[in-house]
């Protein structure tokens, strides 16, 4: 999936904490050739390259839970989170190579191939349906919390495993803490103090435009695209969000980044459980925005 996993437990000795770890990469591995974009004969390849026929395409149990979920967010949303988004993600991929915005013509044919109505799910067949050819579906906002989940859920079933912690790059898994809280930093390159929050347990997940973005023509246009407009995001917002479960944690990250401040809470403060900062950039300044029951950030 492109990112860095890491991992922290307590146990009762570096050789169990060490075949516990074992386990976990070995099912991220397993994810990995599932959900990767970058593996050519991946599930998630495989799913896409269905379109050529528009056949029901038959997909395991990890990534039919992921699409499920991703379609109720995408609902919930009102389109703002959108995994067949991928025409639109390729069309960026290649402008920050070349530093030129995707022509109108090219953004026309992506948006006849994006639109989760296009994917269709059979939940008792376990198959998949891509019903617009040249579909490609893109899992890079919901996939790295999903297997950060998945890693810790592998930790926790070690009788020698009393505490654990999943680190996807950001996207952030967490058992209960052997001191009460977990201190969670939110890097930041834009500011030189280091800010964390405490979580007790669950998941954190961070999204926005700090190292991943292109400029053209004096404009800053992020890695993260609005799926509702095919355009790359340029309300310089960075999202941190707190939920049960890391898979929703990810995906809502990237919805409440497309989505920006007004809105974007107004769709946190909508959900049980879940809490959200947004920290916008304006000029200069940095304008922090937080839901009802964010925790207190702190600095050190």
């Amino acid at each position: 999936m492109g990112v860095e996993f890491r991992y922290v437990l307590y146990a009762e000795s570096e050789l169990e904490a060490n075949k516990a770890v074992a386990k976990a990469v070995k099912r991220v591995e397993e994810l990995n050739e599932k959900f990767s974009d970058y593996i050519v004969d991946s599930e998630l390849w495989q799913l896409s390259a269905s379109t050529k026929d528009g056949k029901p395409f038959k997909v395991s149990a990890e990534m039919l839970e992921v699409l499920q979920k991703a379609k109720e967010i995408n609902t919930l949303s009102n389109g703002a989170f959108d995994v067949t988004a991928g025409p639109y993600f390729l069309l960026w991929r290649h402008a920050r190579l070349k530093k030129m915005k995707p022509s109108a013509r090219s953004m026309q044919r992506a948006a006849n191939k994006v639109g989760t109505d296009k994917l269709l799910i059979d939940e008792g067949r376990q198959e998949v349906t891509l019903t617009a050819s040249g579909m490609r579906i893109d899992l890079g906002g919901i996939a790295k919390g999903y297997a950060a989940d998945e890693a810790l859920k592998v930790l926790l079933e070690s009788k020698s495993v009393k505490f654990a912690l999943v680190d996807a790059s950001g996207d952030i898994a967490m058992s209960t803490s052997p001191s009460g809280k977990w201190p969670v930093y939110l890097a930041d390159n834009d500011k030189a103090r280091k800010d964390f929050i405490e979580i007790s347990q669950g998941a954190v997940a961070t999204s926005g435009d700090t190292e991943q973005f292109v400029e053209i023509d004096g404009k800053r246009y992020s890695h993260i695209v609005n799926p509702r407009t095919g355009m790359g995001v340029t309300n310089r917002c960075r999202v941190t969000v707190i939920a049960a479960d890391c898979q929703v944690a990810d995906a809502l990250a990237s919805t409440v980044t497309v989505l920006g401040p007004e809105e974007g809470l107004e769709l946190i403060e909508s959900l049980s459980g879940v809490e959200a900062m947004i920290q916008q950039k304006d000029s200069n300044q940095i304008k922090e925005f937080k839901s009802s029951g964010f925790p207190e950030l702190k600095s050190k």
